[in-house]
């Protein structure tokens, strides 16, 4: 029996056993159609022209960083600007807070600097129930999340109305005072 030569094994990662090979038949990885010459050339990264195919990588890895800066500086701006709805969510919270209004909450009765807190808590926490202002109002800003109970707002004159009735009467003159003061 023949002993196969070394560059007849094929030994596989992994596994135990080596396996005879035939004479020539290399891995089709390793076969070059164009002899030695051509293996090599693949191997230094150039092709059967001598052309180096360097300059194509370093271009292709610059058009990758350009892209990712865009990209990156692109979310960065995004990130600056403030949307309508927060701008006009914003809005509201400041608006409560500077309205010496009290706030009844739970059958217990709060300041309008506590009221603020408590709705910016709200929409820290909640923000995905409020996609919009009129969102905001209707489902954190005007009942309790636990009791379902409305708050109720007593004004600085003297008037009584629920928490919705009043933020949405609020919202619609910041949005009429908006619309009048842009061009």
């Amino acid at each position: 029996m023949l002993t196969p030569t070394c560059s007849q094994v094929m030994s596989f990662p992994g596994r135990n056993r080596s396996y005879p090979r035939e004479p020539g038949s290399f891995p089709r990885r390793l076969e070059s159609t164009a002899g030695t010459a051509d293996l090599d050339s693949r191997l230094r990264g150039s092709d059967a022209l001598g052309v180096s195919a360097r300059p194509l990588k370093l271009f292709q890895t610059y058009l990758w960083l350009l892209l990712a800066m865009l990209v990156s500086s692109h979310a960065a701006t995004a990130a600056d600007q403030q949307t309508e709805a927060e701008r006009e969510i914003q809005y509201l919270i400041t608006f409560v807070a500077d309205s010496g209004a009290s706030f009844v909450r739970n059958g217990t009765a709060h300041d309008a600097k506590e009221a603020a807190g408590h709705l910016a808590m709200k929409y820290r926490n909640a923000s995905r129930y409020a996609k919009t202002a009129d969102d905001f109002i209707d489902n954190l800003a005007s009942k309790s999340s636990i009791t379902r109970r409305l708050y109720t707002v007593t004004t600085a004159d003297g008037r009584e109305l629920t928490a919705s009735e009043w933020l949405h009467s609020a919202l619609d003159e910041y949005r009429q005072s908006v619309s009048a003061s842009s061009p």
